[in-house]
């Protein structure tokens, strides 16, 4: 019988609650394997094996609040990351799951509707962007996409966004490359930034 299976055999015995009442030696053989068995090796060189204790497996209880600093006061995004590269909690926590670098290091940007028209002779497009991240969101570029074939308009507006903070955006247009039948929507508007996810 093969190493692996005497094991496999040992294991699932003790697994299964049968009582193993002989003890399990072990010795190297002449090719310099080693040898789990039940019987002890006519040469008498072998000792009671060391078998660790086996029990039955039990999931490890996360609770999610605690893994997302959620009680206990949020991200400490300014400590920077724990010594295992998880969050530090405004608290001290130091057991939080979340990867720093995914929650304080990349922000992620989102358009909270569709860009607005103010039109007289010169029309002007304004979009209003919110940071959803702990991580302030840096070299911030927002462009409104007139077709796919000429270049898109850029807007003006601050190069960084603070974490859960809006800001606004604008560009100036003229009627010839957003008539006023052209609808405006979310698609029209590409956000990016430097950090972004």
């Amino acid at each position: 019988m093969g190493l692996s299976i005497r094991i496999i055999c040992v294991v699932v015995l003790i697994s299964f609650g049968i009582a193993v009442a002989e003890p399990v030696y072990q010795h190297t053989d002449s090719s310099g394997r080693t040898i789990y068995s039940t019987e002890k090796p006519s040469n008498g060189k072998a000792t009671v094996a060391a078998l660790p204790t086996i029990g039955r497996w039990k999931p490890l209880e996360l609770n999610i609040a605690d893994a997302t600093c959620d009680k206990h006061g949020g991200l400490a995004c300014d400590s920077g990351a724990d010594d295992d590269g998880s969050v530090v909690c405004l608290d001290g926590y130091r057991d939080a799951v979340v990867r720093y670098s995914e929650v304080c290091q990349q922000a992620k940007l989102e358009l909270l509707s569709a860009p607005e028209r103010y039109a007289d002779i010169t029309t002007q497009i304004k979009a209003t962007v919110r940071n959803n991240s702990a991580a302030p969101a840096t070299g911030v570029l927002v462009s409104f996409i007139i077709n796919k074939f000429d270049p898109p308009l850029i807007f003006d507006g601050p190069a960084k966004i603070e974490p859960y903070s809006v800001a606004d955006f604008t560009v100036k247009t003229t009627l010839e490359e957003v008539p006023h039948y052209r609808k405006l929507a979310v698609a029209d508007v590409s956000l990016e930034c430097g950090n972004c996810k």
